[in-house]
């Protein structure tokens, strides 16, 4: 346990350790809770703020065609995802101007052979996922310090005669 002194939330995900007096080097002191609070308690608020810092969160963005969007950042992996509307769009996550932005866009989705494009998207946030929900279809991200996944609900199986499934995304 670490002694916490409370200037950002960087010192709980990382605590600072203090020097003791007249050590020459740094030692871990223990965390000073509150009275009647529990180690399991503390524990629970740590994880608490981890958790929250991928939770999706509407903002102004950085993006010179994009005003406001969704938008996640992710510590971990020092990327900012922003949830547009026509897909996502990753960039640094701390730079104040763009070295590179990385997006994609879902064009079209169906049996081979007879794709179709993809609806107008419903965005749709809880916690640290995003879902586009098009007819018969939902694209769904989810941030957290693994990286940014993506994957696809689809609201119907494929027909039997239809073998297997084709997507076109532009990046």
């Amino acid at each position: 346990m670490y002694v916490l002194d409370g200037t950002a939330a960087e010192d709980v995900l990382a605590p600072a350790v203090v020097p003791q007096a007249g050590s020459g080097g740094l030692r871990p002191s223990p965390v000073l809770l509150p009275d009647g609070a529990s180690s399991d308690w503390w524990t629970r608020i740590q994880k608490s703020i981890r958790e929250t810092e991928y939770t999706v969160s509407w903002q102004k963005t950085r993006l010179t065609d994009v005003p406001s969007a969704w938008q996640a950042a992710n510590r971990a992996h020092n990327f900012r995802t922003y949830f547009t509307a026509v897909g996502p769009r990753t960039s640094p996550r701390t730079a104040t101007t763009h070295d590179w932005t990385w997006g994609m866009t879902l064009r079209s989705w169906g049996p081979r052979g007879s794709t179709r494009p993809v609806s107008q998207a419903s965005l749709s946030t809880l916690g640290n996922r995003v879902e586009y929900r098009r007819d018969g279809l939902t694209e769904w991200y989810v941030n957290d310090p693994k990286g940014l996944e993506q994957g696809f609900i689809l609201n119907a199986p494929p027909k039997a005669h239809q073998r297997g499934l084709s997507s076109w995304v532009e990046l």
